[in-house]
């Protein structure tokens, strides 16, 4: 019995030391309140898109007799909308690469054998895109979408070279 006196003692005791306690829970008047803090880090982004250069069918001869000249023919495209978006303030730089590219030099290929073209990112041929060559600088990005035409020369070719169809593949790099 006597520890069940001692038990309901300290009952009542803490039973009266909860009552004597200020109420700590908060109220309409004084809500509680904490702080979160919120961050972000914006960086830059480049998306860039790809598309189809097409020079069509031309005669190896004639095309051998008139160095430098766009190869086009029945409509075909010697040039090529590239579409890119870049976030704002950036500055983007374009290069490329080719599939088959030989010492700076891109080419088309038919089994081993090439046809050699040039790229330009401008309608006067005057700013070269080669591999590993210099990058070409882009609009500076504001966030909307912007476009660069390429523009696709073959020069005098070998009139050597077997007939048919010849192929790369570009790949367009976007640094920023």
């Amino acid at each position: 019995m006597h520890i069940f006196k001692n038990s309901a003692a300290l009952a009542a005791a803490v039973a009266v030391g909860f009552a004597a306690a200020p109420a700590i829970a908060a109220d309409a008047a004084n809500p509680a309140t904490a702080t979160v803090d919120v961050s972000a880090t914006l960086t830059a982004a480049c998306f860039v898109g790809g598309g189809s250069l097409a020079f069509g069918s031309f005669n190896s001869i004639t095309q051998g007799n008139t160095a430098g000249t766009v190869a086009s023919s029945g409509g075909a495209s010697n040039s090529v909308d590239i579409d890119y978006t870049c976030s704002t303030g950036a500055s983007p730089q374009l290069t490329v690469a080719g599939l088959h590219d030989a010492s700076g030099q891109l080419n088309m290929v038919n089994g081993s054998a090439k046809l050699p073209y040039n790229l330009y990112a401008d309608a006067g041929l005057t700013t070269a895109l080669t591999p590993g060559g210099d990058a070409v600088a882009l609009a500076t990005g504001d966030g909307t979408n912007k476009t660069i035409t390429l523009y696709g020369v073959v020069p005098a070719s070998d009139p050597t070279l077997p007939l048919g169809a010849y192929g790369d593949t570009l790949t367009l790099s976007v640094a920023y």
